[in-house]
């Protein structure tokens, strides 16, 4: 399924964080600054790859909605994977990586 996302996708790509970094933001209390960090740096790949994003949905109101001073076109969701398929599709993607590592 994640090979066919990945060539159905406009743009897919992912951003690893290795487990030491995650304990390090965790134990700093940012992991949140940490998931918005990643989230900028895919939205601007993605930019550089296809041009300016005409729509970009994230699962985590909380988290992500910060983000939509820089980047106008993000749509953060609570529950996003019910709220649009291309966050369904991302876990996909997600789950398929960390598998593989």
């Amino acid at each position: 399924l994640a090979r066919a996302i990945d060539e159905l996708a406009a743009f897919a790509a992912l951003e690893v964080a290795s487990v030491a970094t995650i304990d390090a933001r965790v134990a700093a209390g940012e992991l949140n600054v940490l998931e918005r960090e990643l989230a900028t740096a895919l939205i601007e790949r993605c930019e550089r790859a296809i041009g300016p994003c005409a729509r970009i949905v994230a699962d985590g109101a909380a988290v992500f909605g910060p983000l939509r001073a820089a980047h106008p076109t993000l749509e953060a969701h609570n529950s996003g994977e019910a709220v649009h398929v291309a966050v369904a599709a991302a876990s996909i993607l997600a789950k398929a990586r960390r598998d593989a590592l």
